[in-house]
């Protein structure tokens, strides 16, 4: 074995594919969320778009928690379109008053989503944060603005622990089932330098290990240690040299599963699995008697599962079928 395994303890508690599963932060976080996405479990991921500092993760949970909704206050405009420091470049629209209700709309659909979540998974991207100088308010994107509009500074330690305990605390008086995941992304953010990058995640880490030995039953997932040390190689990475590829990422989610589903879980994940790639399958002759006892066997393979498990949907498979 020419690599070095890392040892990650299981979770206490298994993903069911009955819970519902929740993320936010950075986009390491939405390709994860994916995979779940993809084998039919129940998921909310990063209704405001991605974010990657403490401050900003906290205000956009609050913000869904205590259903603060935004009005034209919370907008500005960049040449004839509307936008929102607190917000991902996706939530921005010609139309004020549409953009407001359609982000309103969000927060109340991620309020009653939370109010019952199994599994809330956050996934911390830096310690560097932007300050609006005309705001004096932290924000989760500068939209491309000119960089002297900002102060660009890190968080201390005592600011990011802060927030690590205030984030945790509101969400655990929200919903007192769910578990809350940390995860620290694998990403490196080397526009501030490679030591400025070390030095910010190390923040982050060293936060992260006081506010576990206060809250023990806080489950952490190694997605930065699993490609420091497991994933020490270049084909997993993108052709930027600096995101995760889809190889590394797929394998971060096979060790996730390997920790967080237990048999049961993983044996109805299989059967979904086998069915997704099969569909993938594209015949040389779609009109062949062949082709037609496949299409019949998979989509009665489907109906099983759908007669055995009500909450799984595979519309979109068995529009491939019919």
């Amino acid at each position: 074995m020419f690599y070095t395994k890392l040892h990650i303890e299981p979770f206490k508690q298994k993903i069911q594919y009955t819970d519902k599963i929740f993320f936010i932060g950075s986009c390491f976080s939405d390709e994860i969320a994916k995979y779940f996405k993809t084998y039919k479990f129940i998921v909310l991921s990063n209704p405001f778009g991605t974010m990657y500092n403490p401050v900003s993760i906290y205000q956009n949970i609050s913000r869904i928690i205590n259903k603060q909704y935004v009005d034209e206050n919370d907008f500005f405009l960049d040449e004839d379109i509307y936008k929102s420091f607190d917000f991902h470049s996706s939530l921005a629209g010609l139309k004020l008053n549409e953009l407001i209700e359609q982000i309103n709309q969000l927060i109340e659909t991620s309020n009653l989503f939370l109010k019952d979540v199994d599994w809330f998974f956050i996934t911390f991207g830096t310690s560097y944060i932007y300050e609006h100088k005309k705001t004096n308010k932290i924000v989760a994107n500068c939209h491309k603005q000119p960089s002297y509009e900002f102060n660009n500074r890190i968080l201390s330690f005592d600011e990011i622990y802060n927030y690590f305990d205030k984030t945790i605390s509101l969400i655990n008086n929200f919903n007192t089932k769910t578990k809350i995941v940390i995860t620290i992304s694998p990403v490196r953010y080397l526009k501030y330098g490679a030591f400025e990058n070390q030095v910010s995640k190390s923040l982050l880490f060293t936060a992260l290990h006081k506010i576990r030995n206060k809250i023990t039953d806080l489950y952490y997932f190694p997605s930065y240690e699993i490609f420091m040390d497991e994933l020490r190689d270049y084909r997993y990475y993108a052709s930027d040299l600096i995101h995760p590829s889809d190889v590394g990422i797929e394998y971060v989610w096979n060790r996730l599963i390997d920790r967080a589903f237990d048999e049961n879980t993983r044996n109805i994940y299989n059967e979904i699995k086998n069915i997704i790639n099969s569909c993938k399958h594209r015949p040389m002759f779609f009109e062949s008697k062949t082709y037609a006892a496949f299409k019949s066997s998979l989509l009665a393979k489907i109906q099983l599962l759908e007669k055995q498990y009500s909450f799984l949907n595979f519309k979109d498979e068995k529009k491939l079928l019919i």
